[in-house]
């Protein structure tokens, strides 16, 4: 909450449930390191291809922004997201990864 990652009162039902894709990608989204990305894909080509959130969907500003730094690459060919499946641990790790280490962000491309 210091950092602005998490908002007061956002997750009122507690720290012990799992996360779910969207709300990571939220959380991911307010971090310093988020900011000072580039950005390697096309955004307005992300936010037309990705089948499953749309502009005005809960967080898909962040999820757009985190296809276009190539950090979500998504779950499938068609880049499908699935923000409401809860993440699992491998899935963070390969994020976290991308994060940190951007020669590890994958440029997508386009069918």
């Amino acid at each position: 909450q210091q950092q602005g990652i998490v908002l007061s009162g956002e997750f009122e039902d507690g720290y012990g449930r799992a996360i779910t894709r969207a709300e990571l990608a939220l959380l991911f989204s307010r971090t310093e390191l988020y900011a000072r990305s580039a950005d390697i894909n096309d955004r307005s080509w992300i936010e037309s291809a990705i089948p499953d959130v749309g502009t005005g969907d809960y967080a898909a500003s962040a999820i757009f922004g985190l296809y276009a730094k190539g950090v979500l690459t998504g779950s499938d060919s068609r880049l499908t997201f699935r923000p409401d499946a809860i993440i699992t641990r491998g899935e963070v790790a390969a994020l976290i990864g991308r994060m940190i280490r951007p020669e590890q962000r994958v440029v997508l491309t386009k069918p």
